[in-house]
């Protein structure tokens, strides 16, 4: 099976530097994006189209959709990894929270994450456990689906390494993996297990 991993168009925060969370629309780059994609994508004929429930993926995702003749269909655990609500919406430049950007490194303790993340650490590895698996048990010869910059990057990481994945260690490759919007990346499960077979392919873009 063929697994299509999209990240969604520009959004507004991408543009203005402000901590994202659910409710960003994209911006007109971002929207012009989406179309440049799904014309290479309706080449690629994907079975299914799923979607994070966050308002730039879906607009991201309907575009797509409807280049291809499909519905979008939702998947709650494709969502973003957040920093804590209390933090959307806050420039990153912003004195109180400036600080935990100087502080993501390779000694951050599952505490440290688990205080200012809108989800556990533990939590955020299960849910890309059951990302893995859920499309690993699909049918179909090829599926799309549509997520998020640092949700992409860490399922890879953990597709990669499983258990032997550490916050530190985590936070530390995050910096060294680039995703654009609109990239385009693709898995193959073959054989029980994964494969990594392109990364952030944005050859639609120019």
């Amino acid at each position: 099976m063929i697994l299509y991993l999209v990240r969604h168009g520009q959004s507004e925060s991408n543009v203005s530097g402000k901590v994202q969370g659910p409710d960003d629309a994209l911006t007109e780059q971002g929207i012009l994006q989406a179309h440049a994609l799904a014309a290479r994508v309706e080449n690629l004929e994907p079975d299914a189209i799923y979607t994070s429930p966050f308002l730039r993926t879906r607009m991201t995702a309907d575009i797509i959709a409807a280049r291809v003749g499909k519905s979008a269909i939702l998947h709650d655990d494709l969502h973003e990894s957040m920093w804590a609500e209390r933090f959307w919406g806050m420039p990153r430049s912003d004195p109180s929270f400036a600080p935990l950007l100087a502080s993501y490194s390779d000694d951050e303790t599952e505490a440290e994450w688990d205080a200012t993340s809108h989800e556990t650490w533990r939590t955020l590895n299960e849910r890309a456990d059951r990302v893995l698996a859920f499309f690993a048990s699909q049918k179909y010869e090829s599926v799309l689906a549509v997520s998020h910059g640092y949700f992409l990057r860490f399922l890879i990481r953990r597709m990669l390494l499983g258990d032997a994945l550490t916050v530190g260690l985590s936070n530390k490759t995050d910096l060294q993996i680039k995703i654009s919007n609109t990239g385009l990346s693709v898995l193959k499960y073959e054989g029980g297990v994964w494969q990594l077979v392109t990364w952030n392919d944005h050859a639609h873009l120019g």
